[in-house]
């Protein structure tokens, strides 16, 4: 038996399979396969293949001329190995075994041009490079396919004989792939193939679309009712608005929480529901799995569906950081509205109502500063940017009170005549070539507190501003007149 581990690497559903039928027989360390060891070593993040009696790199490789749909020949499995290695008789098992499969031989050849090789030869370890088949070639890959556990039993069991362990290698069972379809035989619609818990996490982002089990039964539908974001995706800022803000003016009529400060939330912690949480989650207002150990009456979420992202917080003196955080899916639009009001009308902080007097505030300022007390965001300028937001767009004419209910024509453009004088109320602000985030930066602003310079905007567009200068464009909702 061996003293030391084996190691595979690359090739990696076949790595995991070999692995599993060479099994208890002797200890096997997988390579991170999500990680590239070429790449790897090329910084100087060199395995310590000594450690080990044997290094297999698995790989799938690729013909000089494709042949995807096959001409009846094999050009087979072979792999290279170093000169002077002492590995030569066990590449040489494992080809083989495979070779008895009915596979073709191609070649075992020597090479000294290759990084992972050579990093293994000058550690004085045995290493083979195995080609397992050619991934272009129709031939090779319709075999391959066809006798996968058994193209895993055998290179294990060309390890096993190579090392001279006396044993026999089992044959794996097949992956059981569950994918994420609109029907079952609409393979060009798949989203996902892989274990249970993943398709069922995608296709919770996916309306319409369905989980196949391996045997292609239905186990899963996303029959997800209501607005998604991603629905809303190519729509311009004032365009999103205008198709979010009337679910904010139903909301207040129940939860009792000013339309106009429920939105203009989501569209600040949202970017207009264009970010990842959004998108893929329905997140209008960043809502965590945990929120300072609150639950509350009343909520939307399903209590396991999850977004993992980072975040910028930032600490009591305003320096912002990052934070890896997991945040709500929601099924569509209205739920992460109805969550994210019912949070606020339930929080407790200890014994006390963390927003107590928000629902019938009538005041959006004061709301807002409730909100902002409550302990809700870590921004030491959340609130100006909720108001600025608010008044940017006039989304008074949202709420369900009726104050300023009669809608503005282009009310922001209203708002803004042109030309004015603004100062920003960030620190940094990109400048882009057109007046939306799709567009490419062009410039930034870069000014703290006290440092403020005016800047002339000439031509104001979907809540963007075009400066005089002729650099480009900003947004609106991190600028105040001057």
């Amino acid at each position: 038996m061996c003293k030391r581990q084996e190691l595979y690497f690359a090739g990696r559903q076949l790595a995991k399979l070999v692995k599993t039928a060479i099994g208890s027989r002797m200890s096997v360390t997988l390579y991170d396969t999500n990680k590239n060891c070429y790449a790897q070593s090329k910084r100087g993040n060199v395995p310590t293949y000594s450690d080990y009696d044997m290094t297999v790199e698995i790989h799938f490789n690729a013909k000089a001329k494709a042949d995807p749909n096959g001409d009846g020949k094999f050009t087979g499995v072979g792999g290279y190995i170093h000169p002077n290695n002492a590995g030569r008789s066990i590449a040489r098992a494992i080809i083989d075994r495979v070779v008895a499969l009915g596979f073709r031989e191609w070649l075992l050849d020597t090479s000294t041009g290759l990084l992972n090789l050579n990093r293994a030869q000058g550690q004085g370890a045995k290493y083979f490079l195995l080609e397992t088949a050619f991934i272009d070639d129709g031939d090779d890959m319709k075999f391959y396919t066809a006798h996968k556990e058994n193209f895993a039993q055998a290179i294990a069991q060309g390890i096993l004989d190579g090392l001279g362990v006396k044993s026999t290698a089992t044959q794996p069972k097949a992956e059981q792939y569950y994918r994420v379809r609109l029907t079952k035989d609409d393979e060009k619609s798949q989203l996902f193939a892989g274990t249970k818990a993943g398709a069922l996490a995608v296709c919770k982002t996916k309306p319409g679309y369905s989980v196949f089990d391996p045997d292609m039964k239905c186990i899963y539908t996303n029959n997800a009712k209501g607005l998604q974001a991603s629905a809303l995706k190519r729509l311009s800022e004032k365009e999103w608005i205008e198709k979010v803000g009337p679910l904010y003016t139903a909301d207040e009529k129940t939860s009792g929480i000013l339309a106009c400060v429920s939105l203009a939330q989501g569209i600040l912690e949202s970017g207009y529901g264009q970010t990842d949480l959004a998108q893929a989650g329905n997140n209008l207002h960043g809502m965590k799995t945990s929120l300072s150990g609150n639950t509350w009456p009343g909520t939307t979420w399903d209590g396991s569906s999850k977004y993992t992202k980072e975040s910028p917080e930032q600490d009591a003196n305003g320096n912002q950081y990052m934070k890896k955080s997991d945040f709500r899916r929601y099924g569509c639009i209205e739920e992460s509205i109805a969550d994210h009001s019912a949070y606020l009308l339930n929080a407790a902080n200890g014994k006390k109502q963390r927003y107590a007097g928000l629902a019938g505030e009538k005041d959006y300022r004061k709301a807002a500063q409730i909100i902002k007390d409550g302990g809700y965001a870590t921004d030491t300028k959340y609130v100006s940017k909720l108001v600025n937001i608010i008044e940017k767009w006039n989304l008074t004419r949202y709420n369900a009170s009726g104050s300023g209910s009669t809608p503005k024509p282009s009310a922001a453009e209203d708002e803004w005549k042109v030309p004015f004088l603004i100062n920003t109320t960030c620190d940094w602000l990109w400048i882009r070539k057109g007046p939306a985030k799709k567009y490419d930066t062009s410039g930034h602003i870069a000014e703290k507190d006290g440092e403020k310079k005016k800047y002339t905007i000439v031509e104001v567009k979907n809540g963007w501003g075009r400066l005089k200068s002729g650099i480009g464009w900003i947004c609106l909702d991190y600028v105040k007149k001057v």
